[in-house]
């Protein structure tokens, strides 16, 4: 177990370069094969964490719009925004952009850029940052 966990701590820059690559692929081709619609805000979510908020343990109350939207035929499907869902301030019934893929509209996403491209973006600087500092380049 420890010869794992100092092979993953040894190669973290690199499965943080792969992994921010491999992300950014995988979206380009998501937008590539996508259908952009719009959805609508039916709620706010509110989800209690209990756990460290600043410098103290306790209760924390997150809030995550509730997305629905439909497909060409007409299904109505949930949109799931994901952790970065905190930072959307939308009010019940706003259009939202939506991106699904046709054959699975259940894999579906907020057309935004901070819901889009932001854990790819982290992943890659991450990535380059500890590689440039791993081999001083």
């Amino acid at each position: 177990m420890e010869n794992i966990l100092a092979n993953i701590l040894r190669f973290f820059p690199e499965i943080m370069f792969v992994s921010g690559i491999g992300i950014f692929i995988k979206r380009i081709f998501f937008f590539k094969n996508a259908i952009r619609t719009f959805g609508e805000v039916t709620g706010i979510d509110e989800r209690k964490f209990i756990g460290v908020s600043g410098n103290s343990w306790g209760n924390r109350i997150v809030y995550h719009p509730i997305i629905y939207f439909d497909d060409k035929s007409g299904k109505r499907y949930r949109c799931i925004v994901g952790m970065l869902g905190r930072y959307m301030s939308y009010n019940n019934g706003e259009k939202v952009p939506i991106i699904y893929r046709e054959s699975n509209p259940m894999k579906s996403l907020v057309n935004s850029l901070l819901i889009v491209w932001t854990i790819p973006t982290l992943l890659l600087i991450v990535g380059i940052s500890a590689i440039v500092l791993k081999y001083k380049i």
